[in-house]
């Protein structure tokens, strides 16, 4: 088989980085695809009437930057959501892409004078896209991610909803980030709210609740979804308020590698240094004083819009590395346990999470968490990473985890290939991206703040009498966000490089869509013919057919997945360098020749056994703490 070089790493790294750093450059709508008629669709929502206009391209109604809190600045920073403003204009031109949110980029970065990229607070905006003439639709309600520090709403599935004959609504949506938004201390609590993005997220649900009948959706039909810090996000949705929602504030639910970082008490050790380094940044600390005066935070919401996202960006540029310094923490109210905790006691918002009664679909990437580790040399690297990683467990604790994530010796070098998860090589110790203590470290973030929660979800609404469905994206290399290439655009510009098939895309793309519209991802045996195509020139699809994907009870008692993989195709490879310095050659499949290879199989001894590896860890969940 030939071997062809690639485009250098920066080029298939950018359409990765886009959902992280990139979406923040959103741009205005091209005057081309607006519509020639004089009077748009419009659409009275009591504080405001906005015109949107039909994309002559796609043949949809969009409605972009809508607001539905008020500016959250000044007295209103670090508060629940307030009210949106009342408009003087008589009508809102809504074509363009709303102002961002403050932004900041993970750790470790040198932040620059300035914010970089810069942000604005008047950022509580949504936008929709709706079919012409629609009416009494499902809905489709998608939370971007990027680590709950960075990313925006400006995403398009238009692909998606053509592909799924337009029968549904999209609303995307933005929310505060970083400082703005998850800066939290007994202070904070005391004056204002922790988790303030978490409440302009439920702030927004509540807005399409109330009006998206006016642009022909259901209220009784929302799907909530999100992919990483946005999946993340929907698992919080799931949790909030301790589950006590039912069936009020939307019925389905679908998310894709959900981010959980480690989550701590509002006013735990962390947050509280963590506030005290922001108002220190900020010029409204002393490094000598007490962070918790009341003045302090008067100080904050007094400081000016800059002075602030310089602060967020100097704090979060020094945070655990791959992260984010400003996370969801567990404030009582609107997260009021671990998800480990919880999810596990069946305790879950939603109606139908892909079932009679109650449906999930959860998902989850073959190698997570490559794109965020630095160097694990050899045990002792792996020993070190460990402590700093989980600084709340003790030796015992550690020593368990050493023992689970306890991997065989391996020779280091390459080549380095994707494991097959049933046989051979696991990813204890073997992936696209490296081997030997690398991987192990790779594998257990991964494994820890990815994959776990998307099996603790699906466990939850099995023991709530609910039904889930479970699949892995699977095409090498299957880093975390490379399913975007399946059912993602952002800014006009499709993350794809060659290694899936518009046949597996579509395939893919009406999985989601039958879940928004039909309840259930499954597909009919008609669909899977016709994906296949005659004789299967197209690949094998019928693992995902109503026959073959049964419900996740979930641990051994049965954890069916979806492998959503490729055969066949030509080696081709790309060069990746992790920012430790280290360069690694990826091999991936692209056309001529690849085929659709989807098949079922066991979650739980997946890998060498993640499902008991996922055990250990909610075990361990008040020490890690997730």
């Amino acid at each position: 088989m030939t071997t062809r070089s690639r485009p250098g790493w920066s080029f298939w790294t950018s359409r990765f980085l886009v959902f992280f750093h990139a979406l923040s450059n959103a741009s205005p709508v091209d005057p081309g695809h607006i519509s020639a008629r004089s009077d748009p669709l419009t659409v009275d929502l009591g504080y405001a009437i906005y015109r949107g206009y039909l994309d002559n391209v796609t043949g949809l109604n969009n409605f972009r930057g809508i607001q539905y809190a008020a500016p959250p600045v000044g007295n209103l920073r670090w508060q629940k959501p307030q009210p949106p403003i009342t408009q003087t204009e008589p009508i809102v031109l809504s074509a363009e892409w709303p102002p961002v949110c403050p932004q900041s980029p993970a750790a470790p970065f040198t932040p620059s004078p300035t914010p970089d990229p810069p942000g604005n607070e008047d950022c509580l905006y949504l936008s929709v896209i709706a079919p012409p003439a629609a009416k009494e639709l499902p809905v489709l309600f998608f939370i971007h991610g990027g680590g709950y520090g960075s990313g925006n709403e400006a995403l398009e599935f238009n692909d998606l909803m053509k592909n799924n004959g337009n029968g549904f609504v999209y609303v995307s949506i933005q929310y505060r980030l970083g400082a703005f938004g998850f800066l939290s201390s007994a202070a904070v609590h005391r004056h204002g709210v922790a988790n303030a993005g978490l409440w302009d997220v439920k702030a927004a649900l509540e807005w399409v609740n109330n009006h998206i009948g006016g642009f022909g959706g259901d209220p009784s039909r929302i799907t909530i979804a999100g992919e990483s810090a946005g999946g993340g996000a929907v698992m919080t949705l799931v949790m909030a308020e301790g589950g006590t929602w039912g069936t009020r504030m939307f019925q389905n639910a679908l998310a894709a590698s959900p981010y959980l970082p480690q989550q701590y008490n509002y006013d735990g050790p962390l947050p509280e240094s963590t506030y005290a380094g922001f108002a220190i940044a900020a010029g409204c600390l002393d490094e000598n004083a007490p962070a918790g005066d009341a003045t302090v935070f008067a100080c904050l919401q007094a400081t000016d819009s800059g002075t602030l996202q310089k602060a967020n960006q100097k704090v979060n540029s020094v945070g655990r590395y791959g992260s984010w310094s400003f996370l969801p923490v567990t404030d009582g109210e609107f997260l009021r346990d671990l998800p480990s905790v919880q999810l596990r006691s069946g305790s879950v918002n939603g109606a139908r999470f892909l079932s009679g009664t109650k449906a999930d679909a959860e998902q989850h990437n073959a190698n997570e968490g490559a794109v965020f580790m630095p160097a694990v040399v050899d045990e002792s690297a792996f020993t070190s990473w460990l402590k700093s990683s989980f600084p709340v467990m003790n030796e015992e604790e550690l020593d368990k985890l050493a023992e689970t994530y306890a991997i065989d010796p391996i020779v280091p070098g390459q080549p380095w290939f994707a494991t097959l998860g049933d046989s051979g090589p696991t990813a204890l110790n073997q992936s696209s991206f490296a081997v030997g203590y690398q991987q192990a470290a790779d594998n257990l973030f991964s494994e820890a703040t990815f994959v776990c929660p998307s099996y603790w979800l699906s466990d939850a609404f099995g023991r709530s009498g609910g039904n889930s469905w479970h699949y892995q994206f699977s095409v090498p290399p299957a880093q975390h966000a490379g399913d975007l290439n399946a059912y993602w655009v952002a800014n006009g510009v499709h993350p794809g490089d060659g290694t899936l098939t518009e046949h597996f895309r579509l395939g893919m793309q009406r999985i989601w869509g039958n879940f928004i519209i039909r309840d259930d991802p499954r597909l009919s045996d008609e669909l899977v013919a016709q994906l296949a195509g005659e004789g299967g020139v197209n690949g094998k699809f019928d693992a995902a057919s109503s026959r073959s994907w049964k419900t996740w009870c979930g641990g051994a008692n049965g954890s069916p997945m979806l492998n959503l993989n490729m055969t066949g195709g030509i080696e081709v490879t790309a060069n990746m360098t992790y920012a430790y310095g280290e360069t690694v050659n990826l091999t991936q499949y692209a056309e001529p020749g690849l085929s659709v290879a989807w098949s079922l199989v066991d979650a739980y001894t997946w890998e060498g056994g993640r499902g008991r590896r996922c055990d250990v860890l909610a075990e361990l969940g008040p020490s890690v703490p997730e």
